[in-house]
This record gives C-alpha cells, sequence and structure tokens, in this order.
C-alpha cells in the first residue's frame, strides 16, 4: 500500500478541485439543449416544414467541428457542440419522421 505525502496529498486535492470545477461546468450546460431553443427555425423545404439551425448556430457547429478535427477544442466548447449535436440528431430523425409521413400518404 502506497503512502502518500503532503506533495501528493496537495497534487490529489488540486485535481479534485479541478475536476469537480469541471464537472459543474458540465452539470449547469450538458444535457441542456434546449438551451438552444431560440436558435431553432422551420423552413419550407419542397412540401415539408423541417427544423433547421439558425443561420447563426449552423455556423458555430461547423466551427467547433473544425476545431475538433484540429483537436483545439476546450471544454466548454466540447460541451457546446455534444449539446448541438444532440438538437442535430433530434432534428435530423424528426425530419425523416416528417418526410416519411408525407410518403405514406
Amino acid at each position: 500500500m502506497k503512502s502518500y505525502n503532503l506533495v501528493d496529498r496537495l497534487n490529489v486535492n488540486d485535481l479534485f478541485r479541478h475536476c469537480r470545477a469541471h464537472v459543474e461546468i458540465m452539470l449547469t450546460t450538458l444535457g441542456r439543449p434546449s438551451s438552444l431553443i431560440h436558435e431553432i427555425c422551420i423552413e419550407k423545404v419542397d412540401n415539408w416544414n423541417l427544423f433547421k439551425f439558425s443561420e447563426s448556430l449552423q455556423l458555430r457547429m461547423e466551427s467547433l467541428l473544425e476545431k475538433k478535427k484540429l483537436d483545439q477544442l476546450t471544454p466548454e466548447e466540447m460541451i457546446d457542440l455534444e449539446a448541438i449535436g444532440e438538437l442535430d440528431r433530434i432534428f435530423t430523425h424528426i425530419n425523416a419522421m416528417v418526410a416519411a409521413q408525407d410518403g405514406n400518404q
């Protein structure tokens, strides 16, 4: 069993505080794509009314994806990209359902 000296304990405490700060940030924003609800548009495409991102949110997503490719995302940007990605998956599913329903009529 390893014994920890004071320096090890300080490092562990610093690490704990650092992790706790990131968890608090994640808890306040992660899983809250609803905070982006003002960035949702409905656009008429052919015969369908489809859910789309506003131009500013679309540009934000593209910017974050580019930074992700370069491995330059901050923890906060990773959280933003996850929330935007969740909305994108939801919209893709809903829009596919709208198209399928129209195809069945």
